[in-house]
């Protein structure tokens, strides 16, 4: 992730040969001006809510990483994603900043929640990798 002064973007990098590569594009939005929830809303557990998912050889079919990229609310303390192959827990960054990478397959509808510091678990819903 490159999380800089005017936005933030995922971009998947590949070993080739002696070398690293990006293939495909890359994945962001402008850094967020509109201030953060203090709770967490059901309705939107993620503001500026992005995923993308990148395998090495671009087939959607095989197995690949999945990104998840927000801006979470004041109470957020960390965000779940989970797919077929595995689960990860993030910690929510202190500007609100919720990031996860889980490896994937193109066919998996990741599940991704926001958890919260009054025990709450917000879901953003399965999501398509």
């Amino acid at each position: 992730m490159i999380d800089g002064s005017h936005g933030r973007y995922i971009v998947f990098v590949h070993p080739d040969g002696d070398h690293w590569a990006t293939h495909g594009t890359t994945f962001g939005a402008a850094r967020p001006t509109e201030p953060r929830h203090e709770h967490t809303p059901n309705w939107e557990p993620l503001q500026r809510l992005g995923t993308r998912f990148r395998s090495a050889t671009a087939d959607r079919s095989g197995e690949g990483w999945f990104a998840v990229l927000g801006l979470a609310a004041h109470d957020a303390v960390s965000l779940s994603v989970a797919s077929s192959l595995e689960e990860h827990v993030a910690p929510i960054g202190e500007d609100g900043l919720a990031f996860a990478v889980i490896r994937a397959y193109g066919s998996d509808m990741p599940h991704v929640t926001v958890n919260t510091r009054d025990g709450r678990r917000v879901s953003a819903g399965p999501l398509a990798a």
